[in-house]
């Protein structure tokens, strides 16, 4: 059994990576990033790209595509999109990350070809050397997944607690028209945010490379299943996403152990696990609150106060007060409907 939980951590690991990418965006930006599984691809296939086509050292190739390509990426997107998304309404945030999510592939197989890829390296050396942990073989793969899991979560939690960065994004969270008026540029903040978002959907995909295969529908496939995490931790709760992640993935692990392998539910079953736990989260809040979200509103109330009355540095434009309250309307009604839907459409 000892052999299956430690296997489930591994992708309970990349879960957990995954959502807190996801989660840390809409924390600090308000959007559900649906393109993340795109992103993901997009950094490992150039991660391969350096790697196995162009001959470079891992250390190198890591450094380029997940360190400073995966930012980059993150700080040029919230510069000509996601910065005028905050006050948007959820069906045109969806819209544009899931516009995103179509866009991006196809430009990775316009830049690095359409070939296909039968072995996508990860972060270890190849031969990957095995280990013995208690008896239970563990791969140099492995560990990195077990070591990238615990500096997400420790070096998250430092930085966002005791840091002036954190500082800063928390009070961006609260409120961005006080973040600007304490002197803070909450452009900045958000872009950086951004950037770390789209480092983690890097660091996702690389891991995630060596066991669902460089193909961008697999990576959909897996970042859909992240957001059973994400919703379970009410988009905004960095420890339960993480925690929800791992246990999803040791769940994997053992109904692959205990369920027969010569069945066709078990591997429907396998499949559904992140979406099981999706729906039992969503009934869950529907019973105890009679409702499926929470109703959120975007910053704090002197930025509702001010955003009517002008241009929002974070929104973009000038709204109207008829065009708040309809957007307070959309925002509360809307919102749990558009989940739904989602939640409906997914593969299972």
């Amino acid at each position: 059994m000892l052999e299956f939980v430690i296997a489930g951590l591994v992708l309970g690991g990349i879960y957990a990576i995954a959502s807190a990418g996801l989660v840390i965006t809409y924390t600090a930006s308000g959007v559900l990033n649906f393109a993340f599984g795109a992103m993901a691809f997009f950094i490992a296939r150039f991660y391969y790209f350096l790697h196995t086509q162009h001959s470079w050292s891992i250390l190198t190739a890591a450094i380029v595509s997940i360190g400073i390509a995966g930012p980059l990426m993150g700080v040029v997107l919230y510069a000509i999109l996601f910065r005028h998304l905050r006050f948007r309404s959820p069906l045109i945030k969806v819209v544009a990350t899931v516009g995103l999510l179509v866009a991006i592939p196809a430009i990775a197989t316009v830049i690095f070809g359409s070939g296909a890829i039968l072995q996508a390296p990860g972060l270890a050396p190849e031969p990957v050397r095995v280990f013995q942990f208690l008896g239970v073989p563990v791969t140099l793969d492995q560990i990195i997944v077990y070591i990238c899991v615990v500096a997400t979560v420790v070096l998250g939690a430092v930085v966002l607690r005791y840091t002036e960065v954190g500082l800063k994004v928390r009070a961006m969270v609260d409120s961005p028209a006080m973040t600007d008026l304490s002197g803070t540029n909450p452009d900045a903040v958000s872009a950086g945010v951004w950037a770390v978002s789209v480092f983690f959907a890097g660091l996702t995909g690389v891991l995630a490379a060596p066991i669902i295969g460089l193909d961008a529908n697999n990576f959909t496939l897996l970042i859909a299943a992240a957001f059973a995490a994400v919703i379970a931790a009410k988009i905004r709760s960095l420890p339960i996403a993480v925690g929800i992640g791992l246990l999803m993935g040791i769940a994997t692990s053992l109904a692959q152990r205990y369920l027969p392998s010569n069945s066709q539910w078990t591997a429907e079953i396998i499949d559904a696990i992140p979406f099981i736990v999706i729906a039992l989260v969503l009934l869950y809040n529907l019973v105890r609150r009679g409702r499926i979200g929470e109703i959120d509103r975007v910053g704090g109330v002197l930025d509702r106060a001010i955003t009517p009355q002008g241009e929002s540095k974070l929104a973009g434009s000038t709204t109207s007060a008829l065009e708040t309250g309809s957007l307070s309307l959309v925002s509360k009604y809307a919102g749990p409907l558009l989940l739904i839907v989602v939640v409906s459409l997914l593969p299972i």
